[in-house]
């Protein structure tokens, strides 16, 4: 089966059939997502925000930061700043009567945080709609789940060669790290790129990573 052709992010295609499975088990009028790998499911961005996620129409997206790289990344249309969360009753003056939260992840003060600006909505846990949505893969993420197997093979099956008695541990992790980024998409390696910067402290390496976008 030929290689599915993959872009640099997830397109909207694929994040309307993501929406999609997720209305079909949702019993609330709108979810709040607040946990950054559920926002990153349903927008293709992963940042500190607000997702407001209807049953019905386009969601919205209140981005604390960041706004700029959000707006590169996500395909999502309703796209807007958040500087404080007392924003949102005016960011989204009709939520719904009922409002689902991960209740399942999301941390307490986060909760009490956000929820108290929904105070004419009853609020519900509305974790089994995300996890039963995500239960089940889309060939899209099969297509890179299947990548990224690849690539961890490759570094698997390099590995054993590189191994000798007294090797540094920070050495074979950089080998690894060479390895799986040599079967990146070029592109990609540039867009985002792991630095490292080395420091000798009493005898000790210490690696510190940072992670910078480069275009």
């Amino acid at each position: 089966m030929a290689d599915m052709e993959l872009p640099e992010y997830i397109p909207r295609e694929e994040l309307e059939r993501r929406w999609h499975r997720v209305r079909r088990f949702m019993d609330c009028d709108a979810l709040v997502i607040l946990q950054n790998v559920d926002q990153y499911y349903l927008t293709g961005t992963m940042q500190t925000g607000v997702l407001w996620f209807p049953r019905e129409g386009e969601p919205l997206l209140a981005i604390r930061k960041s706004y700029e790289r959000a707006r590169k990344e996500s395909a999502i249309r309703n796209l807007v700043p958040l500087k404080t969360y007392s924003e949102l009753p005016a960011l989204v003056p009709n939520p719904g009567e009922t409002l689902g939260f991960e209740l399942d992840v999301l941390p307490v003060a986060t909760y009490q945080q956000v929820s108290k600006h929904f105070s004419t909505s009853k609020i519900v846990d509305g974790s089994s709609a995300l996890r039963n949505a995500r239960a089940v893969k889309t060939p899209y993420e099969i297509e890179c789940i299947r990548r990224a197997a690849e690539q961890l093979d490759t570094m698997f099956l390099d590995v054993p060669s590189r191994l000798r008695e007294g090797l540094p541990e920070f050495e074979l992790a950089a080998r690894i790290e060479y390895v799986l980024l040599c079967r990146l998409h070029r592109r990609r390696v540039q867009n985002v790129f792991a630095r490292s910067a080395l420091a000798t402290d009493a005898g000790h390496l210490r690696i510190h990573h940072r992670t910078e976008h480069l275009d």
